[in-house]
């Protein structure tokens, strides 16, 4: 705070913005105002600050935190108290997030859902260019007990603003719409036009209040009004054109930030043509201008839309952008149209469109090889989410979920072991989300896995997954480091191929597999549950085909059973259904189930990803496989990844002997 001359006027600095304010005469007196005016400014009177409860409690008309200087009983109270219901029910009207919920949406399992990355996974221009998210310190700053105090104040005269983070009020937002708006027909270059535009955006971003009283006064309007002036358009050289070209994908971010929080809001920018302003720049010839134009479409697919509106988005073009974008060398242009191609497979674009759902999953999953071939987490999330989506899709019966497998089982020979199914993309990405270190994208990608994983096996009901993959959904799945929705995904998809395996010997070597350390430095098996339901398929099959109980099954099963929990609920029913199955010792072998001279053409025998140490060694460090390693800690494998068939002739080859 300055003081300024004769004037009377001093110079206050408030919520990052200057202001000139009168300034009254001083008395001898000692300053009239109260301790926590962090502004400077003097109010009309102080004030008794009550003191807050323990426990804050909602600000009602009963208790207030801030005695008034009222009687109680007269008119004066009655007024204040009608005017603080009125601004609770604004409050609700247009209440943010609270920090719980970015928390919760803004985590693992929050990215793994539409609300949740569309929210806070969708990265916008200003911070998509790197591994650094950028975060909203408003909306994590914002408290509403805060929020109520604030109201309170304000209704006895005092300037409690200062208490909210540093921002713009309405009124200062509607003057820079009114700059930007006034700067378009007095020539402002493009520059001053790009600086105005990302100031406003940025607001738009921060805050649903903001992004509010942005459209309030016009702001789209304007937006769009500088993307489409004649003078940066048309009539000039290159060079001139190259200096528009960050203030136009200003605009369309400005407007994309905008759709951020509200699909209410999304719903308006589309009824005034955002996404006709997005197709013209989707060939555009500078390729950021590209990505902006998706995002900006990818924000405005699953709006609120009428009659009126839905019929803006044209489709024939959005399907065209999208199919090539997937192609695209630039990582970036591959996520922001694997985030529309999610939003199109949510708003039910894929009924009816074999064709094209074809040449999508051939392009999704192309793109996810590529992420897959770069470790990207936030480039793999977005294909993640589609491939869920389609695999759970069932207003076409089923048709993108089939075209999806037929399309990656075609396009991945078995002789071809640099290509990957659709099964070892998705469980790639398990081990990252409980690695050291993991970031949130690293566990959303995990739990999108997860999550499509467990769509995939309740779509192919009688096809289990391979043994990798299901001792990767156990691990991970088990992991101390794993969120609550990764767990629960894990689990889902494990019980559900358990369910249909037919391999005692896969079962039994999942039962030994461990899952690391425990308290006691001991190894310790998965939970006890997922344990009931792998020992009761184990004696399902070994009643129905009594042979198939061969000395690898036996083995594992006995190398298990001390590690078995005993003061769990189930920890009895698992060892009497352990002994069930060693009972089946000694039984007669049947024959070959796959017939003489087949060959086992088991997927499961296979690394997931083409690499010796297999799936865990190139994102966590070793983690213990089925019981029995060597001395030096490594697991022995080769029981585990043996065909049925081999361990079946070699042990009627031991017997014989």
């Amino acid at each position: 705070q300055a003081a300024g001359a004769a004037d009377g006027a001093q110079i206050v600095v408030r919520n990052t913005f200057i202001d000139a304010v009168e300034e009254a005469e001083e008395d001898d007196g000692a300053p009239d105002r109260t301790m926590s005016d962090q502004t400077g400014l003097r109010s009309k009177h102080v004030l008794q600050l009550g003191r807050l409860s323990g426990r804050i409690q909602p600000i009602t008309e009963e208790r207030a935190s801030v005695a008034a200087e009222t009687q109680p009983g007269g008119p004066e109270e009655d007024d204040a108290a009608d005017d603080l219901a009125e601004g609770d029910e604004a409050e609700e009207e247009d209440e943010e997030e609270s920090p719980a919920d970015i928390e919760k949406l803004a985590g693992g399992g929050g990215l793994a859902t539409a609300k949740g990355y569309r929210r806070f996974g969708f990265r916008e221009n200003f911070d998509a260019a790197d591994i650094q998210w950028a975060t909203n310190l408003l909306a994590k700053g914002r408290s509403e007990a805060r929020e109520r105090d604030i109201r309170v104040l304000k209704e006895q005269g005092c300037q409690a603003d200062g208490l909210r983070a540093p921002g713009p009020t309405g009124e200062q937002l509607k003057r820079l719409c009114d700059v930007l708006r006034e700067g378009l027909n007095q020539h402002y270059g493009a520059q001053d036009g790009e600086l105005l535009t990302t100031i406003v955006g940025h607001f738009c971003w921060c805050s649903p209040a903001w992004a509010k009283e942005v459209m309030k006064y016009q702001g789209p309007q304007v937006f769009m009004a500088w993307a489409r002036a004649p003078r940066f358009t048309k009539g000039r050289s290159p060079e001139e054109f190259a200096l528009a070209y960050p203030m136009q994908r200003a605009c369309l971010s400005a407007l994309s930030s905008l759709c951020v929080h509200d699909a209410e809001l999304a719903g308006q920018v589309l009824s005034m043509g955002g996404a006709a302003l997005a197709m013209e720049f989707a060939n555009h010839i500078d390729q950021r201008m590209q990505q902006a134009a998706m995002r900006l479409l990818a924000r405005l697919i699953p709006c609120k839309k009428t009659e009126s509106t839905s019929e803006q988005l044209p489709r024939e073009e959005i399907w065209a952008f999208i199919l090539r974008e997937l192609k695209d060398q630039d990582e970036l242009s591959r996520t922001c149209a694997a985030v529309a191609a999610f939003e199109i497979a949510e708003d039910g674009w894929l009924v009816g469109e074999s064709s094209r759902v074809s040449d999508l999953a051939v392009n999704m999953l192309h793109a996810l090889s590529l992420a897959v071939s770069s470790g990207s987490s936030s480039a793999a999330l977005p294909l993640l989410l589609a491939v869920g989506r389609m695999l759970v899709e069932r207003e076409d019966e089923g048709e993108a979920a089939n075209t999806l497998l037929k399309c990656q089982r075609r396009d991945s020979p078995r002789h071809d072991k640099q290509q990957k199914s659709l099964v070892q993309l998705l469980a790639f990405w398990l081990p990252k989300g409980v690695s050291t270190g993991a970031t949130a994208a690293d566990k959303g990608a995990a739990t999108a896995a997860a999550i499509a994983l467990q769509s995939l096996c309740e779509f192919e009901s009688e096809a289990p997954l391979p043994f990798r993959e299901m001792r990767e959904l156990m691990v991970c799945g088990q992991s101390t480091s794993a969120e609550p929705a990764l767990r629960e995904a894990c689990t889902g998809a494990l019980l559900l191929s358990v369910e249909s395996e037919n391999q005692p010997q896969q079962l039994a070597h999942l039962f030994a597999t461990s899952i690391g350390k425990g308290r006691d430095t001991g190894e310790r098996l998965a939970d006890i549950k997922i344990l009931r339901s792998i020992a009761e398929r184990i004696v399902k099959l070994l009643k129905s085909a009594q042979g198939q109980a061969t000395d690898s099954l036996l083995a594992a099963l006995k190398k298990a059973q001390p590690l078995v929990p005993e003061d769990k609920e189930e920890s009895s029913a698992v060892l009497q259904l352990v002994e069930q199955a060693l009972s089946f010792a000694g039984a007669v072998l049947d024959e070959d189930p796959l017939g003489e001279g087949e060959e086992d053409d088991d997927v499961r025998t296979q690394d997931p990803l083409g690499e010796p140490s297999g799936m865990l060694g190139s994102t966590l460090p070793p983690l213990p496989g089925a019981l029995g390693g060597d001395a030096e800690g490594r697991s022995s494998l080769a029981h585990v990844t043996a065909p049925p068939n081999l361990i079946a002739a070699a042990a009627a080859a031991a017997a014989r002997g």
